[in-house]
C-alpha cells in the first residue's frame, strides 16, 4: 500500500512547489567570482629634462675656475661659454654663475683672455656687469676697449653713455667705431652731440656708423649736420638717417 501512496505524495509535493514557490527547497546559486575593480594607478609625473646648455655651462665654468688651466684653455672655455649664452637658453641662475666666473678675468694679465671675457659678458647680457665693462673701457688693449663698448651697447644701460662718449674720441679707430655703435644702440639723447662730431671722424667707417646711430635716435636736432654730408662718400648713410628721422616726425 505504501508503494502506491509514495508516488502520489511525490507528485503532490512537486505540484505544491510550482503553486507556492516560496515553499520550494532553497537552492544556493553558484556565481563565478568577480575580480575586484581597481582604480587607475596614477603614474608619477615625469621630471623635467635637464637643460643641456646649463650642464655644459657648469663644465665650462669649472674649467675657467680651475687654477691649473693654461690661459689658452681658459680662453677657449670663455669663448664657448659666450657662444652658449648667446643662444639665450641659460637659466637666470646659470647666467649669474657664469658672470661671477668671468668678471675676475677682466683683470687678468693676458689681454686675449680679458678680451674674450668682455665679449662673453656682452653675450650673457648680465645687466649688473655694466660698471665692470665701463671700467674695461680704460683697458690698455684697444681690442678690449672696443669689445667692452660693444658689450655695453648690448646691455643698453644709459649710465654708460658718459664713458662711451669719451671713448668715441679714442686714438684707435676700431675703438671709436665700437663706442659709436654702442651709443646708437643705447639711444640716449645725451649722445647726439658726440655722434654729430663723429660725422667728421677721419675714418669713413666711423662716419657711417655715426650716421646710422643718429638715424636710430631719430632726433631732428641731427638733421642739419646730416644734410651737410649728403654729398661724397657719406651721402647714402646720411640720406638713410635723414629718412629715418623724418619718418619718425610724421
Amino acid at each position: 500500500m505504501r508503494r502506491r501512496i509514495f508516488p502520489l505524495a511525490k507528485g503532490i509535493i512537486v505540484a505544491a512547489a510550482f503553486a507556492f514557490p516560496s515553499c520550494a527547497p532553497h537552492v544556493e546559486t553558484i556565481r563565478e567570482p568577480v575580480a575586484p575593480i581597481h582604480k587607475a594607478e596614477r603614474r608619477p609625473a615625469l621630471a623635467p629634462k635637464p637643460n643641456p646648455d646649463n650642464i655644459k655651462a657648469i663644465e665650462l665654468i669649472g674649467d675657467i675656475l680651475d687654477g691649473s688651466r693654461t690661459p689658452m684653455s681658459k680662453k677657449t672655455a670663455v669663448e664657448t661659454l659666450g657662444m652658449i649664452a648667446a643662444t639665450g637658453n641659460l637659466s637666470d641662475a646659470m647666467v649669474l654663475k657664469a658672470a661671477q666666473a668671468l668678471l675676475p678675468l677682466l683683470h687678468d694679465e693676458d689681454p686675449g683672455l680679458r678680451d674674450s671675457s668682455v665679449i662673453s659678458l656682452g653675450q650673457l647680457r648680465y645687466m649688473d656687469a655694466w660698471q665692470y665693462l665701463a671700467d674695461a673701457l680704460k683697458d690698455p688693449s684697444p681690442d678690449v676697449r672696443r669689445h667692452a663698448a660693444e658689450a655695453l651697447g648690448k646691455l643698453k644701460n644709459r649710465n654708460s653713455v658718459g664713458p662711451l662718449i669719451g671713448l668715441s674720441q679714442d686714438k684707435d679707430v676700431n675703438t671709436r667705431l665700437g663706442a659709436v655703435f654702442a651709443l646708437g644702440e643705447i639711444k640716449s639723447p645725451k649722445s647726439i652731440g658726440a655722434l654729430i662730431m663723429a660725422l667728421d671722424d677721419p675714418a669713413l667707417d666711423v662716419k657711417i656708423q655715426a650716421a646710422v646711430a643718429l638715424g636710430k635716435l631719430g632726433d631732428k636736432e641731427a638733421l642739419p649736420a646730416l644734410k651737410k654730408h649728403c654729398r661724397g662718400k657719406l651721402k647714402e648713410a646720411a640720406r638713410a638717417a635723414i629718412e629715418d628721422i623724418e619718418n619718425r616726425q610724421e
